[in-house]
């Protein structure tokens, strides 16, 4: 049997993996979005140095968001309670003072297809089902 430390390091491997990739399809979805390749270049870098505190960060931001995302609930992701956990990980977001997590999630949400929308809630149990092991382990 792995040891709690060995198995915890492996899924924050997996996990780091995948959030990286997901920030990069992200980021090459809407390049104009200079927030986003910034997001994916911190948490490119984050995992060089420091590969566990990715998912400890995930956990402790989005991980109270786990029922809206294994419910499928858009619409939740839209409340700026988001916001918090995204200016503290990543700083001021952009240079409208009147900027919210709901337009920009309510906007590009809009903008994907269905199956790019499918991608979505898969990246999100997965990342569900690693915080739930990686707390486990």
């Amino acid at each position: 049997m792995f040891k709690s430390g060995h198995k915890r390091d492996k899924i924050s491997t997996a996990f780091n993996k995948q959030l990286i990739v997901f920030c990069k399809q992200l980021s090459e979805k809407f390049p104009e979005e200079s927030y986003l390749q910034k997001a994916y270049l911190a948490i490119e870098a984050l995992d060089m140095m420091f590969p566990r505190k990715v998912i400890e960060l995930f956990i402790t931001y989005f991980y109270p968001f786990k029922k809206f995302a294994l419910s499928r609930d858009i619409n939740s992701f839209k409340d700026d309670s988001l916001k918090k956990g995204l200016l503290e990980l990543f700083g001021k977001l952009s240079d409208d003072e009147d900027w919210t997590v709901g337009e920009e999630v309510d906007g590009k949400w809009r903008q994907l297809d269905e199956d790019e929308r499918e991608n979505v809630w898969v990246f999100l149990k997965l990342f569900i089902d690693l915080c739930d092991a990686h707390k486990a382990a």
